[in-house]
This record gives structure tokens, C-alpha cells and sequence, in this order.
């Protein structure tokens, strides 16, 4: 009987070990993907929402010293535990704020600016017969077309006596993606944007703009739900590295807006979104609903790489529209002082630490100081 040679039962023995290994990886990582949640699910209308009765945990953005920390959701996905009947009491004033992930608060809760407004509220109202409710709905890259869907179609129906919008920086860029997936009636009114369009399939978001999905990472996408192990190498690798890659030519970038000279298109694309901020203001203000309305400073246009001009434009649709409009970049100026305005923001990042959500919330607890009577006598 012939011998086979030796390195083929190397080989072979290689491979039989790699296939165990490989087996015993997809099990283990199976029980474990499939017993966490993912924090942000889709949604026919909506595009996406935080995953309703949920913990999100955050470990990406940390102070020194800060163990990661979980924020909760309730049933409809918005960042609180409480439930709301639709009918409030007749002493609740019912304030919900509107955002993307700065509303939202990439810091614990009782650091984020919904939350310390809400308290400055409570604090406010022990004097009066009413009740404040704060309710933080702000959900990451969300932006005015989303929330006019959301307001319309769902916030609408809990009767909020005021609407607190705030308007990023990345809002023209993310509205002019969410135009291209979204449907419309024959009179151009937003039906849904759902998160499976065609569009959805062939680009993704990225730091920076909008890059091609390539036929190979097409088919690990579906590969990834057949194999646990593919899709933890795809989430938690090419996921990561594909985000920071070089955007698409030929189509906006994520800060085109901010631009001092801006891109050929850009301005088509902000009045596109200051009309979804506007179609918002027009359908709440016929609820009888007090709209407040800012925009969020970022780092480079404290430090004059970037245009000043969103926040005119913001103002601008914001009053025309009867809102309110809180200038938050002044708010945060008059709070750095001489400050290095590094010290309100995380490092390498564009959103705010503790320092710079507390020095935000000011803006809208001065408004509501000198506007409390407003909330006093809304329904």
C-alpha cells in the first residue's frame, strides 16, 4: 500500500484544523450577534430609527476617566423610558427636541442638552401649575426631510407644545441622500423614505461624502447573512476602514454647506433642505405648536476655516416661518471667551464634550427663561 507523502497530511491536517476553528468562530459568534441588538434599525417611513425598548451603549466617545454608558429608548425608539399617551394631562407641556446626534448627546444622559433644559424646566415650573415633559428624539444622522416625516407622521399625535429643531452642519448634505431615496405624491409632498431604496444599495455615507459599493462588497453584504463570521469581518473591519475612504467625485461632500466658496450646486441642494425645514415649521405652526429653531457651531467655524452663512440662512427660514430662533454661536462664543474652542469638542471628532453640550443647552434655557410665560399658556 502506497504512503501518502508527508506534507499532504500536513495539509490536510492544516486544513481540517482551520475548518474546526472556523466552525467552533461562526458558532460562537452566532450565539453572540445574535443575542445583541443592533442600536439603529430600519424603517419604511422614517429611514431609521434607535431600536425601540433598548439600551445603546456608547464606548466610541469617552471623556478621560469615563467608563462606556448606555442611554435607553422606549417604544417608539425616542431616548427616554417614559411612555406617552397620545392625550397629555391637562397640566403637561409636552417639549420635544428634534436633531441628529448632537440633539441626541454623545455624552451620558444628564450631560446631553435636552436633558439639562429639561431640568431647568422642572426647576422653573415648581412655582406654576403645569408639568414639563422633555422628550429627546433626537436619532443619529437625522436631518429636516426625516423630521418633517417624523413630526407628521408619529410626534404629531402626542400634541407637543413646543418643537425644539436643531439644524447641523451635515443636514444639506444627509437631506440631499435621503431626497434620493424618499417617494413623493404627485404634488411633491414626502410620502416615505424608506432605508432599502435603490440608491441605499449602490452608495454609502461616509465621513466625508458618498462613496460607490463595489460588486465584491455587494456580495459580502450577502454573504454576511449566511455567515457570522463574514459579517463580523464586514461590520467591524471593512466597515470601518470603507467609512473613512475617499468620497465619490461628482457628488456633494458632507460639508459642502459650510464651504466660503461653496461647490457649483451646493446652493440648489441648501434651499432643498431649508425647504424641508420650512414644509416642518408650516405644518407644526397649523398644530399651534411653539417652534424653536438653532443651528449647531462646529469647531471650524469657531475657528474661521468655515463659512458663518448656515446660520443666516437657518435664522432666516426660521423667522419667516414664525419660529424662533436661539443663536447659538453666540451662545457658545460669549461661553469660550478666550477659550481654545478645542475645549467644548471631543478630539477628532465634530461633536461637543460636556463643556460645550452645557454651554449649548444655555442658549435654550436663556429662551425659555424669558419666554416661560409662552410655555405657561400653550395647550
Amino acid at each position: 500500500m502506497r504512503k501518502e507523502p508527508f506534507w499532504q497530511s500536513r495539509v490536510f491536517l492544516l486544513c481540517s484544523s482551520l475548518l474546526v476553528a472556523l466552525l467552533i468562530l461562526e458558532f460562537f459568534l452566532r450565539g453572540i450577534m445574535t443575542a445583541s441588538h443592533p442600536f439603529v434599525i430600519a424603517h419604511p417611513v422614517f429611514n431609521h430609527i434607535w431600536s425601540p425598548q433598548s439600551e445603546i451603549f456608547h464606548n466610541d466617545l469617552l471623556e478621560p476617566g469615563e467608563a462606556p454608558f448606555v442611554r435607553v429608548t422606549n417604544s417608539r425608539g425616542w431616548l427616554t423610558s417614559t411612555e406617552l399617551d397620545p392625550e397629555p394631562a391637562p397640566s403637561e407641556r409636552r417639549i420635544f427636541f428634534m436633531g441628529d446626534s448632537f440633539t441626541e448627546g454623545t455624552v451620558p444622559e444628564r450631560r446631553s442638552m435636552p436633558w439639562l433644559v429639561g431640568r431647568f424646566l422642572e426647576e422653573r415650573a415648581t412655582t406654576t401649575s403645569i408639568k414639563p415633559v422633555v422628550v429627546n428624539t433626537g436619532t443619529t444622522s437625522y436631518s429636516p426631510l426625516l423630521h418633517y416625516l417624523r413630526y407628521r407622521d408619529e410626534i404629531s399625535f402626542f400634541k407637543p407644545s413646543v418643537l425644539v429643531i436643531s439644524v447641523d452642519m451635515t443636514d444639506v448634505f444627509d437631506d440631499f441622500l435621503y431626497q434620493q431615496a424618499a417617494t413623493f405624491d404627485n404634488l411633491g409632498e414626502p410620502i416615505a423614505c424608506p432605508a432599502n431604496s435603490s440608491f441605499a444599495a449602490k452608495f454609502q455615507r461616509t465621513a466625508r461624502g458618498v462613496r460607490e459599493i463595489g460588486t465584491a462588497e455587494y456580495a459580502l453584504d450577502r454573504l454576511s447573512y449566511f455567515s457570522a463570521v463574514v459579517r463580523f469581518i464586514n461590520v467591524h473591519a471593512l466597515k470601518n476602514l470603507l467609512y473613512h475612504s475617499r468620497p465619490l467625485d461628482g457628488l456633494p461632500k458632507t460639508f459642502d454647506w459650510c464651504m466660503v466658496q461653496r461647490p457649483i450646486g451646493t446652493d440648489k441642494q441648501v434651499n432643498m433642505m431649508l425647504d424641508n425645514l420650512a414644509r416642518l415649521l408650516t405644518h407644526a405652526r397649523k398644530n399651534k405648536v411653539i417652534i424653536v429653531v438653532s443651528a449647531v457651531p462646529h469647531l471650524a467655524q469657531l475657528t474661521g476655516q468655515w463659512s458663518l452663512k448656515p446660520f443666516e440662512e437657518v435664522a432666516q427660514t426660521a423667522v419667516a416661518h414664525g419660529a424662533h430662533y436661539v443663536d447659538s454661536l453666540n451662545v457658545i462664543r460669549q461661553a469660550l471667551g478666550e477659550e481654545d474652542p478645542q475645549s467644548f469638542y471631543f478630539p477628532n471628532d465634530m461633536h461637543f464634550n460636556s463643556r460645550g453640550y452645557a454651554a449649548w443647552a444655555r442658549g435654550y434655557i436663556d429662551w425659555f427663561d424669558e419666554n416661560f410665560e409662552l410655555l405657561v399658556h400653550s395647550k
